[in-house]
């Protein structure tokens, strides 16, 4: 959830029993953000296995699994209750811990968090590009900041640059980013702590679909140079490499399709 992977087909046989997915298909990654994102055309009547969806998947598929063991007489019905209903805790730690080191604070905003949430549908922004842009806001966390721009926070406003944001929108971010200077700044981290914390944390590339299918056509036709290229590109997510800007875009309108973004669960 704190990367925006979306694994598409979250079956009981998706999910071993180590709590890990595995049977990769359809899978795909939040860019323009939308909670309701599945990248299985077969999953968009119900939207089962959305986004949003996906923790409370994650439960039913446990409570399959224990009421298994509890026929076969594995475990404890009483147990295997109290274990399912630790989950939603154990699941709101591990999210918030992983969001903390997100903002590079000490604790977790949650409204201030879900506000960033709303803009971002709002206006369709790339949610790991927004992420990966927060570090520049907490190194100017003193700076006063009267517009996002090229100057300012450049990161930002070429998020919202390709989203077409408009005037209205863009007051709406400035005062979103003022309230998270305010954050920072009350945080007991320093500036320089926040930020690696942030780097290490929010990744500059991620396993856009696009890219996957340029690769494809390209190994298809005897060419496994843009293969390998991706491939050493995601050896270091989180390391800003030199020429692979590219690499960060938003998959193209005409490829935000069934057969690039989305695929079906035979494909």
């Amino acid at each position: 959830q704190g990367c925006g992977f979306v694994h598409g087909v979250l079956n009981t046989d998706n999910m071993s029993i180590l709590g890990l997915t595995i049977d990769y298909g359809p899978f795909g990654f939040l860019e323009r953000f939308d909670v309701n994102y599945t990248p299985n055309t077969t999953d968009v009547p119900g939207y089962r296995y959305t986004y949003k969806n996906q923790p409370q998947i994650f439960l039913w598929n446990l409570a399959q699994l224990g009421s298994a063991l509890a026929s076969a007489d594995l475990i404890d019905v009483d147990k295997a209750q109290e274990i399912l209903d630790s989950y939603g805790g154990a699941l709101q730690a591990a999210y918030d811990a992983k969001m903390c080191k997100k903002y590079g604070l000490s604790s977790y905003p949650q409204e201030f968090s879900v506000n960033l949430m709303k803009l971002m549908s709002e206006c369709k922004v790339d949610m790991t590009n927004t992420y990966r842009s927060l570090s520049e806001i907490t190194r100017a966390q003193d700076a006063d900041i009267s517009e996002i721009s090229k100057d300012s926070l450049p990161g930002l406003h070429a998020v919202l640059e390709e989203a077409r944001v408009t005037g209205e929108q863009r007051a709406g971010w400035l005062a979103w980013v003022k309230e998270y200077q305010g954050l920072l700044r009350d945080d007991p981290l320093s500036a320089e702590d926040q930020a690696a914390t942030q780097d290490a944390t929010n990744p500059c590339y991620i396993l856009r679909n696009h890219l996957c299918q340029e690769a494809i056509e390209s190994a298809e036709g005897g060419d496994f140079g843009p293969t390998l290229e991706l491939l050493d590109l995601l050896r270091r997510p989180y390391e800003e490499q030199e020429g692979k800007g590219r690499f960060k875009r938003v998959v193209p309108k005409e490829m935000d399709k069934p057969g690039v973004s989305q695929l079906s669960c035979s494909s």
